[in-house]
């Protein structure tokens, strides 16, 4: 290789060192639609190394440019990706924004979505976890017992401060660390599964509400079936009659079984689930639709006290987010 090292280890993870930006271009190419480095310095000061590991579904990477770049990316192939600089900060233009990354600050990319980093700044380090995006649906389904829509909507920015992501970067890192794990099967399958639920679980995704719900449910079989037909069924006009017969109970019993493990009510229940479906349906619409044809879609009649709580929920109008804005 031209300018570069490839180092392969065991079970395809790999080592690359190159100092020929068109080299790590065609290399990086492979995962994304298109990848173009320009040099903000000196091309002869750039050098580039990644320390890969695959984990099944899931893939983790330590990226380094030694110098300053600028690098389009025309959006990851098939994949969710959550971007971590360790040390070091890159500008990035994402989402019709510009945002500085840095340790304290991530940010989820979702599949085919178009990404500009406009400085990475030299010596940077990053960290970048990849999640196949047939799998991680699936397991997002499976966590919640139903079929569950392609490209889910994540919120794109996301603050390491909390415990919680600490806790699930160090993780990763640790894996990341550990080469030899991954020679073994059983324990590689696990520790994938463990970064997919743990990524889910700390991340502010269209259904985590949902999914904190279902683990707070426990081994109810009422709501687990109410919660399951309210989930797949939002736009009919539901009523808690038809909910309780479906779950084989009385109203009394299916309104006891919310109160006691979500503490709300069937229709709260149900008028929250519409609410995040339209905010996801108004957030992918294009120009062409009109806010009330989303809302009575999802079986929402009075649009003026919709709006309203739409805005105390988002803080921003329905038609703010149609608009992108």
């Amino acid at each position: 290789m031209n300018g570069g090292r490839m180092v392969m280890t065991n079970r395809g993870t790999s080592l690359l060192r190159s100092t020929d930006a068109d080299e790590v271009s065609a290399y990086c190419g492979n995962f994304f639609f298109t990848h173009r480095i320009s040099h903000l310095g000196d091309p002869r000061d750039f050098s580039f190394s990644l320390d890969d590991m695959p984990l099944g579904p899931v893939r983790i990477s330590e990226i380094v440019y030694e110098a300053d770049a600028a690098i389009q990316l025309g959006g990851f192939r098939s994949s969710y990706s959550f971007f971590l600089p360790v040390q070091g900060f890159v500008c990035i233009e994402h989402q019709k924004s510009t945002v500085l990354v840095d340790p304290s600050l991530g940010l989820v990319v979702a599949p085919r979505e178009p990404v500009n980093l406009i400085h990475w700044s030299a010596r940077t380090k990053a960290l970048l976890v990849w999640f196949e995006e047939g799998p991680l649906e699936n397991e997002i389904a499976a966590m919640l017992g139903r079929g569950v829509r392609r490209s889910v909507g994540f919120q794109a920015q996301v603050r390491t401060g909390t415990p919680d992501l600490a806790a699930w970067i160090e993780l990763v890192r640790t894996v990341h660390r550990s080469r030899d794990l991954v020679r073994h099967s059983f324990v590689s399958a696990s520790l994938s599964d463990s970064l997919v639920r743990g990524f889910l679980s700390v991340t502010q995704h269209e259904y985590r509400e949902y999914l904190d719900r279902r683990v707070g449910a426990g081994f109810s079989p009422t709501l687990c079936a109410a919660t399951e037909l309210i989930d797949g069924n939002a736009n009919l006009p539901l009523t808690p009659l038809h909910i309780a017969a479906h779950c084989n109970v009385d109203v009394r019993t299916l309104h006891a079984a919310f109160r006691k493990h979500l503490g709300t009510t069937p229709m709260e229940y149900l008028r929250s689930v519409r609410l995040q479906r339209i905010h996801a349906d108004l957030r992918d619409s294009g120009p062409e639709v009109t806010v009330a044809s989303i809302v009575h879609k999802w079986g929402v009649t009075h649009l003026g006290h919709f709006s309203a709580v739409y805005r105390s929920t988002f803080g921003v109008l329905p038609s703010e987010t149609l608009r992108g804005t």
